[in-house]
């Protein structure tokens, strides 16, 4: 791993992040999960002990790696999750051909992390420690989680261009293309659940029945788009036979206006115009309101998305 000065970079982590300590200096702690806590260390010092400074000491000339290493400041921890339409965001399961299949969960935890500027050019070794809730930063309150990643301090002018990055995936000459196939979004039909006029709201619920040619299309999954679905639920099932398939949303905070029906071409099929070949009838749309009662006059349209005006009703 190469980085440089005054740079921030991503870490995958191996288990669930702990929390998002600005930097040690700040005391910004996550009070229920304890803190993440990111050195580089001299590789004769793997674990920066005694503990790595918290401000780094200006560098020397000539450089030197410091014995003690440097904290890196954690800008913050997340969890990456793929795309929805894709085959590993339908499954929930990421399948890896090179080490066998249902590989675990797709979410990846990601630390972003900073290299301060004082920070010397030199070969170092990545230190990632947990530190308990309520403790300090001291030798004896950190746990190690991880060590042994080298990582390279670039030497680089201030301003001068950042130099390309050189960090292959894969390790050794296991090759991952395959592996990473079903992190690649599949073809999507965006549809609009929406109500004419500005002042109107979305449905509380809703089924519609949306054609499409069996003949060249297999249906994958249906989703919500734009809103993260904490209120909603969005389910279908596919009646090849009759050539449609059903999706159903229900959403009492009627916020729902952007559905993602997901599929993919049958082999050797040509390209499907969604705005042709994938057909929702009026009489095959059931919108419904709070109350249960259907509503009318509301179409359920095939578009962009992008191009709806949204806008939720009341609690």
């Amino acid at each position: 791993m190469q980085v440089i000065p005054n740079s921030t970079f991503m870490l995958p982590l191996h288990a669930r992040g702990f929390g998002n300590e600005v930097s040690i200096s700040q005391g910004v702690q996550d009070r229920q999960r304890g803190d993440l806590i990111v050195a580089i260390c001299p590789p004769e010092n793997v674990w920066c002990m005694p503990v790595a400074a918290p401000f780094p000491p200006p560098c020397p000339t000539p450089p030197a790696v410091p014995p003690d290493g440097y904290y890196l400041d954690t800008r913050y921890v997340t969890t990456v999750m793929p795309h929805p339409g894709s085959n590993a965001g339908i499954a929930g399961l990421l399948d890896f051909p090179s080490y066998g299949s249902d590989w675990g969960l797709v979410g990846q935890d990601l630390a972003l992390l900073d290299v301060p500027s004082e920070v010397c050019p030199g070969t170092y070794e990545l230190s990632v420690r947990t530190r308990p809730v309520g403790s300090f930063p001291s030798a004896p309150d950190e746990v190690g989680y991880a060590a042994g990643v080298d990582i390279v301090v670039l030497d680089v002018p201030p301003g001068a261009t950042n130099p390309t990055w050189a960090n292959p995936f894969g390790t050794l000459d296991v090759p991952i293309d395959a592996d990473l196939a079903d992190l690649v979004p599949n073809p999507e039909v965006p549809l609009n659940l929406l109500q004419l006029g500005w002042t109107s709201t979305y449905p509380a619920a809703a089924e519609i029945d949306v054609g499409y040619p069996t003949s060249r299309v297999e249906i994958l999954s249906a989703y919500q788009g734009q809103h993260l679905g904490i209120h909603s639920l969005v389910s279908w099932w596919d009646d090849p036979v009759a050539s449609k398939v059903t999706i159903t949303v229900i959403d009492p905070k009627r916020c729902t206006n952007d559905i993602r029906l997901v599929f993919r071409l049958l082999d050797g099929e040509a390209a499907v115009d969604p705005m042709v070949d994938f057909t929702t009838a009026p009489e095959n749309q059931r919108l419904y309101d709070l109350n249960g009662s259907l509503l009318s006059g509301n179409p359920y349209v095939i578009a962009n998305p992008d191009l709806a005006f949204p806008r939720c009703g009341s609690d």
